[in-house]
């Protein structure tokens, strides 16, 4: 029965040619498996090199476009750069290292710097901003001093002129009112209650007399300008409301384009109506008027940013030279007196050193002394025997 079975099932089991059927078609699935993926993987290579081509063709022609703008830019600044020169006495042109580039115009067979441009020596920047028929004129203009200080602010036909920032040459910066290349005050000294000289004629009207002679900070007289008082600060740079001293009245008065004086050695004065509250001040005069603000070094009228200092130079020259000299005049000295001191510690050392040496020799000559007397003794106390012996040996001769 069971072989039965066996017989009636074995024509049901795969056979070798049906397994390598099924083995072919498997092999041939994953052929076009793999092909597939290859496919699939060639054409995405492809679709990266052609970014990368597309990406690079981008990339040199924006490059070609920034060359082709920077030649462009480079021809209108050749075309804008203008060099200044010099003739000798054999009338041989020599360049000066001056460079000028920005706008200009013709005068004659001439050109003139006018309008926006820059200003050069020796590749540093000597000025920058405006000009008006070759002369520095405008406002927002930077200029570089001789001394090494700078001004950012207004010009006025080649002079500084206006409000704007003064650095000096350690680097600090501060507002200041320049007049004629004169500086007439720090904006951080037009503070509330400060008190002005207003020089100009038409103030006159205000009353309330004068304050001295044009050249000092004195009362008095009519010709030194109108008295008035700072109140607060304006919206814009440069302009102060004031108080006058005759008629009390307050006006805004832009101090970048009004001649005057600030008044230090006169006291502050600080209007009624900040103390008592009934006026509106800005909250700046709040902070002017607190006593713990920090001093700050103030400048003169007549003080000239553009002042030779060689003299001031040779006499502090002169002077360290000076110092110098004494500091190796005191150090001359103290090295004399430690070579005194030393010496009188040599000295002091020898004596102490010939005392003890003297110690030494009549320690030693008395306990010779003492030798010399302890064998005197024992020769004395010898002798004195042996004539005992002497006695006492002839006392015995005689007793027999």
């Amino acid at each position: 029965m069971a072989s039965a079975c066996i017989g009636a099932a074995r024509p049901m089991l795969p056979t070798i040619a049906d397994r390598r059927a099924a083995f072919a078609e498997a092999k041939l699935l994953s052929e076009q498996r793999l092909q597939i993926i290859w496919d699939r993987q060639e054409a995405e290579k492809e679709e990266i090199r052609l970014v990368k081509e597309a990406e690079e063709a981008r990339r040199r022609q924006f490059k070609d476009e920034v060359t082709k703008r920077r030649k462009e830019q480079q021809a209108q600044v050749d075309g804008r750069l203008y060099r200044y020169w010099v003739r000798d006495k054999d009338n041989a042109v020599h360049n000066t290292g001056t460079v000028y580039c920005g706008e200009s115009t013709n005068v004659g067979a001439a050109w003139v710097a006018h309008g926006r441009g820059e200003l050069q020596k020796e590749g540093v920047v000597q000025y920058k901003g405006t000009f008006k028929a070759g002369t520095p004129h405008g406002g927002g203009a930077l200029l570089l001093l001789p001394d090494g200080e700078s001004w950012e602010g207004p010009m006025w036909n080649g002079a500084m002129h206006g409000v704007g920032t003064y650095a000096a040459r350690d680097g600090s910066r501060r507002g200041a009112v320049m007049r004629h290349d004169r500086r007439v005050c720090f904006l951080d000294e037009l503070t509330c209650g400060a008190r002005l000289a207003l020089l100009s004629p038409h103030f006159a009207w205000h009353g309330g007399g004068g304050c001295g002679g044009s050249g000092g900070d004195g009362g008095g007289g009519g010709s030194g300008g109108t008295a008035a008082v700072v109140v607060h600060e304006g919206r814009k740079p440069g302009l102060y409301c004031v108080k006058f001293d005759g008629d009390g009245l307050c006006r805004d008065i832009n101090l970048a384009e009004e001649p005057f004086r600030l008044l230090r050695s006169l006291p502050h004065a600080i209007p009624l109506e900040l103390v008592t509250g009934t006026g509106d001040p800005p909250p700046r005069c709040a902070t002017a008027l607190s006593a713990d603000a920090p001093a700050r070094p103030t400048t003169d009228y007549a003080e000239n940013i553009y002042h030779d200092d060689s003299a001031a130079l040779a006499a502090a020259a002169a002077a360290a030279a000076e110092a110098e000299a004494a500091a190796r005049r005191r150090a001359l000295r103290k090295a004399r007196a430690a070579a005194a001191a030393q010496l009188r510690e040599v000295d002091a050392a020898a004596v102490i050193d010939q005392a003890m040496e003297e110690e030494r020799a009549r320690k030693l000559r008395a306990a010779a002394e003492e030798a010399r007397m302890a064998g005197d003794v024992a020769a004395a106390r010898a002798t004195a025997l042996a004539a005992e012996a002497q006695r006492k040996r002839w006392l015995r001769a005689v007793s027999t």
